[in-house]
């Protein structure tokens, strides 16, 4: 945009992934698409899920500013409404020092609306990653007071002059060599249907070449900027040119519009409406509601509307553009981005029915620049190269998979029933096949060794039941116990310090210190394969046959996040009646 707060406990339960990284320098972030009412308008927000001091929290995407912050809690009660943070989908923080309140800094964005951030560090999770003392800003005041804030990833390429320092998450990242490079690459799933909810990635330190196909268009940026700041050569509709001349274009996901000239807007409208009634053969021009919005009366006119075509110029010499007639420039390697009428004109759905609103604008008050959402580029795979300065595109990967199939905003992990038999196109490798115990009719496996952190935690062939029907490991008490003396002992040595699960109430525990999961060493499951079984030494084997190997569940599995009523506590239970022990879930 060049523009809720909660606590956690751990809980034995599948972990909700917020991102992943790659041994080669990349960090990857889910991102989704909202769509929301703001005044009498709508927008498309891109959001990226994360959390920050535990907290989940889903501040926007801006490739228009370089800020990171959030909204901070107590501010948007004071100032707007004590529930309002319930309903907003950014979240707010829930701050408890009174450094919340440090020195301000300001952000100006163009549609004259100006967030006060105050300087904070927290703890960010993100890209599987567990990142402490990160710098964010905190919205403390926000302007004019009749506008809603907004939480930002600001993702633009050089910081804007300021006198507090505040440290995009970009730079934070590669000074700290969580990613190799401050490049960036946005895409989302090519295979969403309409209505359906948009999932994607932000992939920080680079590119993924098997999510595009085909050569990469780089355009290069307009000096001197510190946006991304690219040169528009061409903009033709249904084979007219719009543009009388190149023009700087800013590509900003901040904004869900794209902002023309008003000459170019005029142009681009009425070619629009003449296409559309000769593909229709009748009359279809678009109406201006109250609030100045533009629409189709009718959703399934939007099937007659051309495709907008862009021209970005890929060296610094500009090309020429006659009026009439698409632009041939295959000679040179040129090719149009292409933005179809279902991404220019989006169908919003409230409480007033359906809408089909025209995503174009003229006259930005106090940006010179026209500038175009990303969102309305979603149909390519889009790099954002600040060390070679340039944008690159290039068409989406057809492939099946959903890029957030294992994440949902509401924390959800979903996954897939195969009934009937097996995929394997859905694995890689051999397959470990356990045997069941002999005349049980329930899924009853042996496990022959339980290793953690080299030390064998039980030396006889102990059944184990396989149950989706419960998100806990449960044990027998002797060997509960020596699992917990175990993960205290090894986290101890491996942090340099001491590392114990505290009982805060009867048969319940806890790590006083969340952070402290990554010093647990993961667990090893050793499941029987035939008859005979086989034996163990105490210390873990350090060869085995190339067919036994250990069914492996890290800590970020067995010990995780899990909302509960705003309080942080990492818990660990018991029950004694049973004398069986597992990790709560509260």
């Amino acid at each position: 945009m060049s523009s809720i707060a909660s606590s956690v406990v751990w809980v034995f339960i599948l972990q909700w992934n917020l991102g992943s990284m790659t041994k080669n320098g990349l960090m990857r972030l889910p991102i989704v698409l909202k769509e929301v009412r703001v005044g009498g308008g709508y927008e498309t927000y891109m959001l990226a899920p994360m959390r920050v001091d535990g907290q989940l929290l889903s501040p926007m995407l801006d490739t228009g500013a370089s800020r990171f912050f959030f909204i901070e809690e107590e501010f948007l009660k004071t100032t707007r409404s004590s529930k309002v943070c319930a309903d907003l989908f950014y979240g707010c923080y829930q701050c408890s020092t009174d450094l919340c309140r440090a020195r301000r800094s300001e952000q100006y964005y163009y549609d004259g609306t100006c967030a006060y951030t105050a300087e904070h560090r927290g703890t960010l999770e993100l890209g599987g990653k567990i990142i402490p003392n990160a710098d964010f800003g905190l919205v403390v005041k926000y302007t004019p007071q009749r506008c809603a804030p907004h939480a930002s990833l600001g993702l633009a390429p050089f910081p804007s002059k300021s006198e507090v320092n505040n440290t995009p998450l970009l730079d934070q990242l590669v000074d700290r060599g969580f990613i190799g490079k401050g490049d960036f690459s946005i895409y989302f799933n090519p295979n969403k249907g309409d209505g359906a909810v948009e999932k994607g990635e932000l992939i920080l330190g680079g590119e993924d070449p098997s999510k595009f196909r085909g050569p990469m268009l780089a355009t290069p940026l307009l000096e001197p900027t510190d946006l991304w700041t690219v040169t528009l050569g061409g903009l033709v509709v249904d084979g007219q040119s719009m543009l009388s001349s190149s023009t700087p274009l800013d590509i900003d996901s901040g904004t869900s519009n794209f902002w023309l000239p008003y000459f170019a807007f005029l142009a681009v409208r009425k070619t629009l409406e003449t296409s559309a009634t000769t593909a229709a053969d009748r009359p279809i021009k678009f109406e201006r509601t109250r609030k100045g919005t533009l629409t189709l009366p009718n959703c399934t006119d939007r099937s007659y509307l051309p495709s907008l075509e862009l021209y970005f110029h890929q060296r610094h010499r500009p090309k020429e553009f006659s009026d009439s007639y698409y632009p041939d420039t295959r000679k040179d390697g040129g090719w149009p981005i292409v933005v179809p009428p279902e991404f220019y004109v989006q169908r919003f759905a409230d409480g007033q029915g359906e809408k089909c609103v025209l995503l174009l604008h003229y006259g930005l008050k106090s940006k010179g620049s026209p500038l175009i959402g990303l969102n309305l580029l979603r149909k390519y795979y889009v790099h954002f190269r600040s060390t070679r300065r340039q944008v690159g595109f290039a068409e989406l990967a057809q492939t099946d998979d959903d890029p957030l199939k294992s994440v949902a905003m509401e924390g959800v992990e979903e996954g897939e029933l195969i009934l009937g038999g097996e995929d394997p196109s859905k694995y890689s490798g051999p397959m470990l096949n356990a045997r069941l115990f002999p005349f049980a009719n329930e899924w009853i496996v042996g496990l022959e060794g339980f290793v953690v952190g080299g030390q064998l935690m039980s030396k006889s062939n102990l059944p184990v039941y396989i149950d989706s029907g419960t998100s806990r490991f449960w044990l027998p008490h002797d060997i509960f116990t020596t699992v917990l003396h175990t993960l205290e002992a090894f986290a101890t040595a491996a942090s340099g310090r001491t590392l114990e699960l505290e009982e805060i109430r009867e048969g319940s525990f806890a790590l006083p210190n969340c952070l402290d999961r990554a010093y647990l060493p993961p667990l090893q499951l050793y499941l029987r394969q035939d008859v005979f079984g086989r034996n163990f030494p105490n210390i873990f084997p350090y060869k085995l046959d190339s067919e036994e190997w250990p069914i492996v569940i890290p800590p970020e599995l067995y010990v995780h996040y899990s909302l509960v009523n705003k309080r942080a506590s990492c818990s660990w239970a018991v029950t004694p009646k049973a004398r069986r022990n597992y990790l709560q879930s509260e």
